[in-house]
């Protein structure tokens, strides 16, 4: 399977425990633009580690920086609540975080694993002849063989809940 939406939509489902949601909106706090869940009831709230999504955007396409280049975000329905308010850096319009192409998504993953299961890992290989760069993640016993890390990640952890179920 390749990097890319259809990949980071399972491993944010099927791993990370996430769901679709379309009640994502602008978010305007202090002269920036980010996105929040306009449902109180989507996030988990920890004493000490803050609040994590339990939702993803599907509803509001646009990438941050059309947006904000163009100011068509002060169209959209604006949250004014600041204490609900995401970083534009770390939350995008649209879809799940990107764990098949960032690695500090990807990490997340592996952080997830960690708590589960025996000293997943990830290690750069080296280049293959053809001189594409390989990577191998192994968590649980299963391995994912990709051209970047964090897709090694993803395919490793997939491998390892199909085996599951």
């Amino acid at each position: 399977m390749n990097a890319g939406l259809e990949l980071n939509v399972l491993i944010a489902e099927k791993i990370m425990g996430l769901f679709p949601c379309d009640e994502w909106r602008a978010v305007e706090w202090d002269g920036h633009v980010g996105v929040r869940c306009g449902n109180d009831d989507h996030y988990e709230f920890r004493k000490g580690i803050g609040v994590r999504d339990l939702c993803y955007a599907t509803g509001i396409r646009e990438s941050y920086e059309s947006l904000e280049k163009s100011g068509e975000w002060k169209n959209l329905p604006i949250l004014t609540n600041p204490n609900s308010f995401s970083y534009p850096e770390t939350h995008r319009f649209f879809g799940p975080p990107s764990y098949s192409t960032n690695i500090a998504e990807a990490w997340k993953v592996m952080e997830r694993f960690a708590v589960i299961a025996r000293y997943p890992m990830v290690r750069y290989d080296g280049l293959r002849p053809e001189g594409s760069p390989a990577w191998t993640a192994v968590i649980n016993g299963h391995r994912g063989d990709a051209d970047t890390g964090p897709h090694a990640i993803c395919l490793a952890a997939l491998h390892s809940i199909k085996q599951e179920s």
